[in-house]
């Protein structure tokens, strides 16, 4: 199963509400003295409590793209990532203010680099946000027009 697999987010929440009942239907045999019954309720909270953050990690996980793979996650990955664009032609993305840096050489963008405001809107929500982005000077050089 892939980290962001539909089966692994659904096998976390059935194993959390799992736990859950097995905790509520074990707890009055718990209900003992002693040191292992005590144990035994704090097994059954810890493991419930872990499922259920579980559950929740792989969700958001699976919404946000925080982790693409488990080599991802583990930090095994060797080679670099690929990206891929599924955006639809058109611009989300608008500049809306250009900073010059207050630096000995910052009114040209060749020496000290830019700082540009855009506003980013979402496709689907069409909630705009500003955002700050920095351009090195090496941006603007041409000879590194080529360099990725």
């Amino acid at each position: 199963m892939g980290l962001t697999s539909n089966n692994l987010v659904i096998a976390a929440v059935v194993a959390a509400l799992l736990l859950f009942a097995a905790t509520i239907w074990l707890w009055p045999r718990l209900s003992g003295r002693g040191v292992a019954p005590v144990l035994g309720r704090v097994g059954m909270l810890l493991g419930t409590q872990l499922t259920v953050f579980a559950a929740v990690g792989l969700f958001a996980n699976q919404s946000f793209g925080f982790y693409g793979s488990w080599s991802d996650l583990f930090g095994t990955q060797d080679e670099p990532g690929v990206v891929v664009d599924h955006d639809t032609p058109g611009t989300r993305v608008r500049v809306t203010e250009t900073r010059h840096l207050a630096v000995d050489g910052g009114s040209s963008p060749k020496v000290a680099g830019r700082v540009e405001k855009v506003n980013i809107q979402g496709p689907v929500s069409g909630i705009a946000s500003p955002a700050y982005i920095y351009l090195p000077p090496e941006y603007f050089r041409p000879e590194y027009a080529r360099r990725t």
